[in-house]
């Protein structure tokens, strides 16, 4: 008599352990990876301008915002009220790593929300694996957080629209917000979840439509992208470094966003995205026309075949929407076309292979192999890139104790060094100043940074190496004097530089034909100056 509803209670024991499964495994394993590369990669100039920002006093810290970085202003204030626990080094890490593991649970809860547990694990273990996400997990900057608040809004966009509670909506507005506070261009992606309305029945009379409710729920998000962008567009040096993408490097910047690039060649990247473009092709087919919904009944309700539509169409615009934006915006405005500035497509990524994964469990037999087969190659593909990942470290971005190692070992007290920091290369004189632990230059990098930063170059005296430690010199260079310029990539025309005393801008006008020694894109030349007229006459 009792056997039926044990079984029951058995079943549904079961699935609520495959659904914490599901959400609870995908943060283990991106904390695990999070974790293993975070210790294994120095901090790199954006990280140490974190650091600077973090270290401000409050007044000051404001200040700064005023002349450079006011859109990550959000950011440096919440690193700066928990820098007193995670400290100014790697510590700071501890925000995105934690916002990695907590997104991988949130993007496996949405799927589980609308496909069920083992699509809910692959999207968790998708974004998990994805390389973009973990980049962004293992730096001290605000792009792992903003991924996670988008999350959090996709998710309380849903509940919200679904039951029309307030404070499902209310959470809405705040992780909306938070995600915009984070990075701008969030705002994307937090306008795509109007799709999650398209579709919904009219709610009963007397109440607001959910229309309403998501405008003025997304109104303040709105508002802290106007008061960050206010500020901001004063600023727009700070994107000196970005140039128009070609079409083949937008590719591999979306490929890379979310997550299927083998980092080969462009073929592969388009193949990677063509695999992805056809799984989301196949789901919104099969959430179309599902066999049991073929077998139910000859017709079924317009508004059931939206709301099995609803969710995959929200993956792929996720997945391709911000991609499509700022790849127009770049040709059309401006260049503001990077990786990391669309990291949330790989929420969209993941969700896309969830609704395939879905497709391959419920659509008849012809749409259910081909989703299964390309739900299984992008999956396995992600899992595939994780695990190189695990050996193949990428080499460090710019690697500042190396650098400094060198100008120890080869410089004499004396010697002249010149740090180069272009208006968007934020971090680098506090970068070389931290990993010396020079007291006196980084006074000069805390003075400075309230009224604007770093000069474009930085002249001072080396008056010791063992340990290095420099002070700031007037800049007059003599014949057979040494200079180290340490900057990026290659070095500026002195004439950025109207101050720059005249023997010193000939001495640096050879820096080309020195030599020099790299660390990913951190240069540091050692430059012999020889008499003009012995230049000329060469």
């Amino acid at each position: 008599m009792d056997r039926a509803p044990s079984d029951a209670r058995a079943t549904r024991a079961g699935q609520r352990a495959l659904g914490w499964a599901a959400v609870v495994v995908p943060a283990v394993v991106a904390l695990a990876l999070g974790l293993q590369r975070s210790l294994r990669l120095p901090l790199w100039r954006d990280e140490y301008a974190t650091a600077l920002f973090a270290q401000l006093p409050l007044g000051d810290l404001m200040s700064a915002l005023a002349h450079v970085d006011a859109v990550t202003g959000p950011y440096y204030l919440l690193a700066h009220a928990t820098s007193p626990v995670l400290g100014h080094g790697t510590g700071l890490r501890a925000l995105s790593l934690a916002a990695f593991a907590l997104t991988a649970s949130v993007v496996a809860l949405v799927a589980l929300r609308w496909w069920g547990p083992l699509a809910a694990a692959s999207a968790g273990l998708a974004f998990a694996c994805n390389g973009a996400a973990l980049t962004a997990a293992v730096q001290a900057r605000p792009y792992a957080l903003a991924v996670l608040f988008v999350a959090l809004a996709v998710l309380t966009a849903d509940l919200a629209a679904s039951t029309g509670r307030r404070r499902a909506w209310i959470a809405y507005a705040v992780a909306a917000s938070a995600a915009v506070a984070m990075h701008v261009l969030a705002l994307i992606a937090v306008l795509l979840t109007a799709l999650l309305l398209v579709g919904r029945r009219r709610p009963p009379a007397g109440r607001a439509p959910a229309l309403a409710w998501w405008c003025g729920t997304t109104a303040p998000a709105v508002a802290v992208a106007v008061a960050l962008l206010v500020p901001g567009l004063g600023q727009r040096g700070q994107l000196g470094w970005m140039s128009d993408p070609t079409f083949r490097s937008a590719l591999s910047d979306l490929a890379r966003a979310a997550g299927v690039s083998p980092h080969r060649e462009a073929l592969f990247d388009g193949l990677a995205l063509l695999a992805l473009a056809a799984a989301l092709a196949v789901a919104i087919l099969a959430a179309s026309r599902p066999a049991e919904a073929r077998r139910a009944a000859p017709a079924e309700p317009a508004a059931t075949e939206i709301a099995r539509i609803r969710p995959v169409v929200l993956a792929g615009s996720l997945a391709f929407v911000p991609w499509t934006l700022l790849l127009g915006a770049s040709w059309l405005v401006t260049p503001i076309l990077a990786e990391r500035y669309m990291t949330w497509s790989a929420l969209g990524a993941a969700l896309v292979v969830a609704a395939a994964v879905h497709a391959a469990q419920t659509a008849r037999r012809g749409l259910a192999l081909g989703a299964g087969i390309l739900a299984g190659v992008l999956f396995a593909g992600s899992v595939a890139l994780a695990v190189e990942r695990l050996w193949d470290l990428p080499p460090a971005a710019d690697d500042f104790p190396a650098a400094v190692g060198v100008v120890e070992r080869g410089a004499a007290p004396g010697d002249l060094l010149v740090l180069q920091q272009r208006y968007y290369e934020g971090g680098v004189a506090y970068g070389f100043a931290e990993s010396a632990a020079d007291p006196e230059q980084l006074g000069d990098v805390f003075d400075r940074q309230p009224e604007g930063g770093q000069p474009p170059l930085d002249v001072r005296r080396i008056t010791s190496t063992d340990p290095l430690r420099s002070s700031a010199d007037a800049g007059a260079a003599g014949v057979g004097e040494t200079v180290w310029l340490v900057g990026l990539v290659q070095p500026l025309d002195p004439g950025v530089d109207a101050t720059l005393e005249p023997s010193l801008a000939a001495c640096l006008a050879d820096a080309r034909s020195s030599e020099h020694d790299r660390f990913g894109a951190l240069y540091v030349y050692r430059i012999e100056c020889a008499d003009a007229e012995t230049t000329d006459s060469d």
